[in-house]
């Protein structure tokens, strides 16, 4: 069994899976499993991930659905995911190798914490750095969501492929 479940949802993403899931299977951290939901893609996203499956020699798990919007996408996938936990990653985004390696590390040892997350890179479409990490202050918020009042109000600005959930 998995340890970490990675869903990954997909539309219309043709263009990013290459770079995304090789970024997956680079992790140091190797006990996940990798869930792609198709989330109505009329391109050839799901022919470009089971390209990728056979060229790494990894089992991709490939769910499709009508189209239902992305949070609808990461809901099916953890749905299915067998993993202890669930690390959500956006198809146009990427890890450094050790992300769910230390995550993991965190949740094992904090027993009690649901969530870790860490800070992001902002990267332009020719993988130029246009930002690295957020200072506290752009990560604070004072709004009365769901999330905000789970995390504190104070840190409320989580990007989701940045998490690794319980």
């Amino acid at each position: 069994m998995p340890q970490v479940s990675v869903v990954i949802p997909v539309y219309n993403a043709s263009k990013f899976p290459r770079e995304t899931l090789g970024h997956v299977f680079a992790q140091t951290f190797k006990g996940y499993e990798v869930i792609v939901v198709d989330d109505g893609s009329t391109d050839k996203s799901v022919s470009v991930v089971e390209e990728i499956a056979e060229r790494y020699a990894r089992p991709i798990r490939i769910i499709s659905q009508a189209n239902q919007g992305a949070a609808a996408a990461r809901n099916a996938g953890a749905r299915v995911a067998q993993g202890q936990y669930v690390a959500f990653l956006d198809a146009d985004d990427i890890w450094y190798p050790q992300k769910l390696g230390r995550e993991v590390e965190v949740l094992e040892k904090h027993q009690g914490a649901i969530m870790v997350w860490s800070n992001w890179d902002v990267v332009d479409g020719v993988g130029r750095m246009v930002q690295s990490g957020f200072p506290a202050h752009q990560l604070t918020t004072y709004d009365d969501t769901p999330l905000a009042k789970l995390l504190g109000k104070k840190a409320r600005c989580v990007h989701l492929s940045a998490i690794l959930v319980r």
